[in-house]
């Protein structure tokens, strides 16, 4: 009777044991085979550092000159006229005549632009990085604008996402600066925000773009405020595939191990062949 509980307590766990050792070989083939397939890019703003005083000195002018407004009996909103200083001032910074820009980037034309193939879906993800300051707390909410032009600048796809730092009232702050002052003194912590913006996903209208047109990329954040930006920052771009067959097809059609052979390749091998002809004629 003993040896058989022995005999079943073996068994149950020879059993376990493989499963076991099943399941982390199929973890690691699967990490191993089909990885995750996507590109990430250096992400540097350009700042246009006049034109963002210049903007800010308008806003502030405005405010300050308009205290008041008028409506008519329809309820519409009509600004009062500005003194002739200030309309000179507004004609002078007009944003239509003003040669200025947002903060933005032109993302290069690389090689890598044949990572995009027709039939599938492209997610787009950025990752800031913006320090704790006074600036970025003023900033309040801004926008992202994500553009995508073809070989001839034609504009294919445009949106825009927003985005906002996260909140913490001065209470909390400071109740987490107390808490954790050791680590922030030794650099630990520190005290910066890191942001994701998903600037295409399953909520986008992407059905009709084709991503194998895309040639160009330009990422614009829009704000009249001043944001300030750790560099670099990041842009993920990954490949949205449907089912494991799918993933499975495209990483076995980019990997180099079933890429056709060159004219090199095919002449060694044909040399090879000879050789061996050779040795086995003489061997006869």
């Amino acid at each position: 009777m003993g040896n058989v509980i022995l005999f079943i307590v073996k068994f149950y766990l020879s059993i376990w044991f493989l499963l076991t050792i099943s399941v982390l070989v199929y973890v690691c083939l699967y990490n191993w085979l089909i990885p995750s397939y996507g590109i990430d890019e250096a992400i540097f703003f350009h700042h246009d550092v006049a034109c963002t005083q210049m903007f800010t000195t308008l806003y502030n002018n405005l405010n300050h000159h308009q205290p008041q407004h008028q409506y008519s009996s329809s309820s519409t909103y009509r600004p009062l006229p500005l003194p002739p200083s200030q309309q000179k001032q507004y004609e002078k910074y007009e944003p239509s005549t003003a040669l200025c820009q947002n903060v933005y980037y032109d993302v290069p034309n690389k090689s890598y632009r044949q990572f995009f193939h027709s039939g599938h879906v492209y997610y787009f993800e950025l990752h800031l990085r913006m320090p704790d300051s006074q600036a970025n707390r003023n900033l309040g909410m801004f926008m992202i604008r994500l553009q995508l032009f073809d070989q001839d600048d034609n504009e294919l796809f445009e949106i825009y996402r927003p985005a906002i730092l996260p909140y913490n009232s001065w209470l909390l702050s400071a109740a987490k600066m107390i808490a954790y002052i050791p680590l922030y003194l030794v650099g630990w912590l520190t005290e910066i925000y890191s942001i994701q913006v998903k600037l295409l996903d399953e909520y986008a209208d992407i059905e009709r773009l084709d991503f194998s047109l895309i040639n160009h990329i330009r990422i614009e954040i829009e704000t009249l405020k001043p944001i300030e930006i750790i560099p670099p920052s990041l842009l993920r771009i990954s490949v949205h595939l449907q089912d494991v067959d799918d993933r499975v097809a495209q990483f076995f059609n980019d990997s180099s191990i079933f890429d056709q052979p060159d004219s090199t390749t095919t002449t060694n091998n044909h040399d090879c062949q000879h050789h061996l002809l050779q040795a086995r004629s003489r061997s006869r």
